[in-house]
């Protein structure tokens, strides 16, 4: 058979000139590549994504047909165009009597995000992701940073909404930054253009006394635009500690559930399962890995009542307050953690592990961005001398004084805290 072999700066020219449209160039379009012969097989590897079958299907080539080089470079640039891939090459090799052989090398891109639909209410996740891969080649259910896809993905929810009567709505997709940094964590897509008001709030499972409960926490729900994002925050900051504060320790909520309850407004309902769980009373308080304070100093920092329902901020307010106890005598990496032993039914007995760690001890203060005298003035302020178990708290003392003696209005303070370095403007 015979081959045709191109060296590595032929196939770089061929594929930067596939990507180039004609106009941009000024050039008129040169004349049609030469037919090979009939394509008699093709393939794509390098994928762990995709199948072969799966990208030679939406290559658009077809066996037993005539293909000439402009057919493959269009292949590459689809491929390429799709976002899924970091680079894109082929090669082939033709004879009259077997035909053209044609394979196609990816790599896929890194990095790809997951989809958020946010607010968009009228049809499920699982639904968008189907009707997305049934109108996006190649959609895998991951957003390719760059590479149009979110345009492609916002262009089809558009006109999905636009068909079903939604006037006037407009879906924009955003990448999402991680709140502790480090990049991006997906791609957003939320609905503007239209209210998407939240009319009801219901949990199925409830109890009539704890859906009242739910039901008061949920009040700032209604009337508010519907976000995913917001009814979630909702189940951490106000459903499941109210349900926890009643001894509902291990209650779960099932992950909400939204349905169009009012199509003209384009309203919806907000429904949870509820499963309660057992309703705890308190135990008797241990510690472990204590050596610092003993357990009886630390159990009187710990406002729980044996016997009584177990109300978790309670305990979480007494964790804290042994962590701040800690912090104060210089251990400022101590961590505090509280377990629970389940084995007597309807009793919660926490254990507190503390793990210690090193104490530390003052160093040095100092005072940037004011002049000698001042830096001086306000040494001579500072009571935690070198040497002294550092104190978390008293940075704090100190500058509530200062904000007391003298008027900082405008002042731009700040302060950081290191093992050389403990307090430093």
């Amino acid at each position: 058979m015979a081959r045709i072999r191109r060296n590595p700066l032929l196939l770089a020219a061929i594929l930067i000139w596939a990507a180039v449209p004609f106009s941009a160039l000024g050039q008129a379009p040169a004349a049609a590549a030469p037919q090979l012969p009939p394509l008699t097989a093709v393939s794509v590897t390098g994928s762990a994504r995709f199948s072969s079958d799966q990208l030679v299907a939406v290559s658009g080539l077809r066996l037993h047909q005539a293909v000439s080089l402009d057919a493959f470079n269009q292949v590459v640039r689809q491929l390429r165009a799709s976002g899924d891939f970091r680079l894109v090459t082929y090669h082939y090799e033709y004879s009259a009597s077997q035909g053209t052989h044609v394979e196609f090398e990816v790599t896929d891109q890194s990095g790809l995000l997951p989809p958020d639909f946010d607010n968009f209410v009228w049809l499920s996740k699982d639904q968008l992701l189907s009707l997305l891969r049934g109108k996006i080649p190649l959609f895998c259910g991951l957003v390719p940073p760059g590479g149009g896809v979110e345009q492609r993905i916002e262009a089809v929810l558009e006109a999905y909404l636009s068909q079903h009567g939604v006037s006037g709505a407009t879906v924009e997709g955003l990448p999402a930054e991680s709140e502790l940094g480090g990049g991006f964590t997906g791609y957003k897509f939320i609905v503007g253009g239209v209210k998407i008001p939240v009319q009801r709030v219901s949990f199925a499972g409830a109890p009539p006394d704890l859906d009242k409960v739910l039901q008061a926490k949920a009040a700032g729900l209604l009337g508010t635009d519907y976000s995913h994002g917001r009814v979630l925050g909702s189940v951490a900051a106000d459903f499941l500690p109210a349900l926890r504060d009643r001894g509902f320790l291990q209650a779960a909520l099932s992950a909400p559930v939204v349905a169009i309850s009012d199509a003209a407004h384009n309203g919806v309902s907000v429904s949870f399962t509820l499963t309660p769980g057992t309703q705890y009373h308190w135990g008797d308080i241990g510690f472990q890995g204590n050596a610092v304070f003993d357990a009886k100093m630390l159990a009187g920092l710990v406002k729980l009542h044996s016997g009584g329902i177990a109300d978790q901020s309670a305990l979480d307010q007494g964790v804290s307050a042994i962590l701040l106890q800690y912090q104060n005598a210089g251990y400022i990496r101590a961590t505090v953690e509280p377990r629970f032993d389940w084995t007597q039914p309807g009793i919660a007995a926490p254990a507190i592990v503390v793990t210690e760690g090193p104490q530390f001890h003052m160093g040095t203060v100092t005072f940037e961005g004011v002049a000698v005298k001042s830096a001086t003035m306000l040494a001579g302020l500072w009571k935690l001398a070198p040497g002294q178990p550092y104190s978390r708290t008293y940075l704090n003392q100190y500058l509530n004084s200062l904000g007391q003696r003298f008027n900082l209005r405008g002042a731009n303070l700040r302060t950081t805290e290191a093992v050389d370095t403990i307090a430093k403007w």
